[in-house]
């Protein structure tokens, strides 16, 4: 049985009864990556428990595009330091040159990375009992799924695409080890990044997510305790983690960048599907949304941001160039926190956020 896309719940439930019922179901779904399926479809409506008797695998795929056989060449700038747990220094990369061949783009064709994500008895029970995506992943990975970076690395090794080419597809993992001693001291405290000896990564996250929302979710103990555990190192607040909703990548990586200096966790998002999916892998203290987007527009995603009461609390900006008094009216009718009109000056944006987080820190 063929189901061109499941986007509602009327079509995820018949899905789900079909293959329920012996059928085999194949049908196409848009998350984030393939742990996220689950959280897609608990969010769509249906239960846990009917998802892990019915899923038996989720392929996620991206589209890279392919370098240019007549005009690529030699990357010989070194690899970031970051990157090297994946390309070792010394390895031959190439990168897009431009050519008459391919229209001076540098590139010409695509070709798949994906991930696979098999449904083990684990996975099954971890999905039964509402497990994260973060969690299903994680004990994925350890029976041998490769992600998304893992497969486009694979083929930047065979000279097949751009290092740039991967990183504007796939985001580079994050990687705990990298976190400096002051925030991963307060990640610490707020009991998510590292669980005590025989607490599960859930239970650990579910705490965090009963945190009032647009709040650190700690006590001033909590600060004394690090104090003392940290033996009098400086000790700095849990960063504020920002998701940046825009289509335009050059104004996003210009937010990013200044946000970033200001001290806060940056995660992103091109359009609206994929701005619900990073919500749901993140947990943003607050969200930088703009209107106009492919798919899925702003107005959607906070309308759907409100009627969810996991979502329903986090601080909403919305960034447009639809500055007239009916479009303000609408977004604040649909519960965003603040509207800021393009173009903006640079420290407009970070002020706004700044006042938003403190008025739900003053309201908590």
């Amino acid at each position: 049985m063929l189901v061109g896309e499941v986007r509602d719940r009327d079509t995820a439930q018949i899905a789900v009864q079909a293959s329920l019922t012996g059928h085999l179901v194949l049908s196409t779904l848009h998350t984030n990556d393939a742990a996220n399926a689950v959280t897609r479809l608990v969010d769509i409506g249906i239960e846990p428990y009917k998802i892990a008797a019915s899923l038996r695998g989720v392929v996620a795929q991206r589209l890279m595009r392919k370098l240019c056989p007549t005009c690529k060449e030699v990357w010989v700038e070194s690899v970031p330091e970051k990157l090297e747990k994946w390309v070792p220094r010394g390895t031959p990369l190439y990168r897009a040159v431009g050519c008459s061949d391919c229209a001076m783009t540098g590139y010409r064709g695509r070709f798949s990375i994906v991930e696979v994500l098999t449904v083990t008895p684990e996975v099954e029970r971890l999905i039964g009992a509402g497990a994260t995506a973060d969690r299903i992943a994680e004990v994925a990975h350890a029976s041998g799924m490769g992600g998304l970076w893992e497969s486009g690395v694979a083929h930047i090794l065979r000279g097949e695409s751009s290092l740039d080419e991967l990183m504007r597809v796939v985001d580079v993992p994050f990687e705990g080890d990298d976190v400096g001693e002051p925030v991963l001291g307060a990640r610490l405290a707020a009991g998510v990044a590292q669980p005590a000896s025989g607490q599960s990564r859930a239970t650990a996250a579910s705490r965090e997510a009963n945190a009032t929302p647009g709040s650190s979710g700690l006590e001033p103990e909590s600060f004394d305790l690090l104090d003392n555990l940290l033996a009098g190192q400086k000790v700095t607040r849990v960063k504020r983690k920002v998701l940046l909703v825009d289509d335009e990548d050059s104004l996003r990586r210009v937010m990013k960048d200044l946000l970033e200096r200001e001290g806060y966790i940056v995660s992103e998002a091109r359009d609206g599907v994929q701005a619900l999916d990073q919500v749901d892998r993140t947990g943003p203290d607050v969200i930088v949304l703009d209107l106009n987007l492919p798919g899925l527009d702003g107005y959607g995603v906070l309308s759907h941001l409100r009627s969810r009461p996991a979502t329903a609390d986090i601080p909403v900006v919305v960034l447009t160039a639809k500055g007239d008094e009916d479009n303000e009216v609408r977004v604040f009718e649909l519960g965003a926190d603040d509207f800021l009109t393009k173009p903006f000056r640079a420290r407009a944006l970070s002020a706004r956020l700044d006042a938003v987080l403190g008025r739900r820190r003053s309201n908590s």
